[in-house]
């Protein structure tokens, strides 16, 4: 196959969770001789497309062809399932919109520059030498701004995250890992003065916002409310690891877990995001055939609208628009057909189930291309977030254990679960000074030791500090 195809494909996939991707009419078929660089409408494409003995030319046009009849059979199949085609939106008051209090916050950031936290708030933990100083330096951002940080705190407590009709999210999801960094730095100030229940407190925002944004969209809430609760289960582990065993505190960051725990699993987010993928792309084709280079130039970037692709978008002809609604129909039939795998696979557990993942190809469609990468996402980041969840867990009750007895567990509860292997999480302990607790994690290799982003474990007593890297001073 065209490398420079292949490499296409590669981005598309790794962006697309909507069948929106069906828009990439012709950039899912690049490579000589149907570069849509190359013609000038819509209808010159087309003609070429249909005319040309391409192997990939001819694979895309039996797919357009076909793709009414598709989409019928995969909604049938939807409706059997008992799985709604139609998208609900709720109605969320702009008292509890979370969106609306983070836009705000976004702006009065953006009018004050001197609130915005550093790369080294943003790294604040127990793991690194901060200096006296340079704890200062952070609290000081803290101290100077209660305005901005109250409307954070203010936007972070609310219930629900929900955009206005045709708002594009990208400029209030993209600050919230800053936000999520930002509380825990908070946080870990606090614990640094010796409050640790006031710390808890502030630290329990972050799973809140996961939740938030869980319930504004499907997978890409699930995505991004992933991410936020590794930063808040990181910030909550800090908290123990510098109190030492306290049974209330132990029993307070606990609870904060159980509590927070996200109320639907990978099998209804791949559910409830059908009818948000074809609400999406329905939409779209009222204003087809501009989306045709409109609707790729936002999403991938592949397009560039406003120039030479542009003269694309003024294919007003019956010929065009029924090319292009066949399309959609298409794409939607086809994501439909492996969005039904992934259902049943999210049904399963553990090694299996990350099997059952990874053997959805969608690599021989001509239209969607390549973007089996984002189920192995979903299955990956699913399990990194309930092993970081099954460790503070067990890490809670190890260090609760300790308090109340003077020295820690001879083994865990099997109830703390490594999901990466369905086996208890590993776990070592010297009996009265130390315990580390971990998860194996996608390689099923690792020891707990030096932990990254993606992996889960718990150490105490805390390992020497490292030196804070010269970047984070910048």
């Amino acid at each position: 196959m065209n490398n420079k195809l292949t490499a296409k494909r590669g981005k598309i996939g790794l962006m697309a969770l909507t069948p929106a991707i069906v828009l990439v009419c012709a950039g899912a078929a690049v490579g000589s001789p149907l570069d849509p660089a190359d013609y000038k409408s819509l209808a010159q494409y087309i003609s070429a497309l249909k005319t040309s003995t391409d192997p990939e030319a001819v694979s895309l046009v039996k797919q357009i062809k076909e793709g009414p009849a598709s989409l019928a059979a995969e909604r049938a199949e939807c409706r059997k399932r008992g799985i709604s085609l139609v998208q609900i939106r709720p109605n969320v008051p702009d008292s509890k919109n979370a969106y609306l209090a983070y836009a705000k916050w976004i702006d009065m950031r953006k009018s004050n520059p001197a609130s915005q936290m550093n790369n080294l708030g943003e790294s604040m933990g127990p793991r690194l030498a901060f200096t006296p100083e340079q704890i200062a330096s952070v609290q000081n951002i803290f101290d100077n701004n209660p305005d901005v940080y109250g409307e954070l705190h203010l936007a972070a407590g609310l219930p629900k995250y929900q955009l206005p009709v045709g708002i594009d999210d990208m400029g209030v999801s993209a600050h919230l890992r800053e936000a999520a960094r930002e509380i825990h730095a908070e946080s870990y100030l606090i614990a640094n003065k010796g409050d640790y229940s006031k710390a808890v407190d502030v630290q329990a925002l972050g799973p809140n916002m996961a939740n938030q944004v869980r319930s504004g969209s499907a997978l890409g809430g699930f995505l991004l409310g992933s991410a936020l609760d590794g930063i808040s289960y990181s910030g909550l582990q800090d908290i123990m690891v510098m109190d030492g065993p306290n049974v209330a505190i132990d029993e307070q960051v606990a609870n904060t877990v159980r509590t927070t725990l996200p109320s639907e699993t990978l099998k209804d987010l791949l559910i409830a995001e059908i009818p948000e993928d074809l609400a999406f792309t329905d939409a779209k084709r009222s204003d087809m055939p501009a989306t045709v280079a409109l609707g790729v130039e936002r999403l991938t970037g592949y397009f560039n609208y406003n120039s030479q692709y542009g003269s694309m978008a003024n294919d007003g002809t019956p010929s065009g628009h029924q090319f292009v609604n066949d399309l959609a129909d298409a794409g939607e039939a086809h994501f439909l057909k492996q969005q039904l795998k992934a259902i049943d696979a999210a049904s399963l557990t553990g090694p299996t189930r990350t099997a059952a993942f990874n053997a959805i190809d969608l690599s021989n469609h001509a239209i969607l291309g390549d973007v089996a990468a984002i189920y192995t996402y979903m299955d990956k980041d699913d399990n990194e977030l309930k092993s970081k969840e099954q460790v503070v867990l067990a890490a809670a009750y190890a260090m609760e254990f300790k308090a109340k007895t003077g020295s820690f567990p001879k083994a865990l509860p099997a109830s703390f679960i490594d999901p990466f292997n369905g086996k208890p999480l590993p776990y070592e302990t010297d009996g009265t000074t130390s315990c580390l607790i971990y998860s194996v994690g996608p390689t099923g290799k690792y020891d707990g030791k030096t932990r990254k982003s993606s992996e889960a474990s718990f150490q105490y007593p805390a390992p020497p500090k490292q030196p804070v890297p010269d970047w984070f001073l910048k």
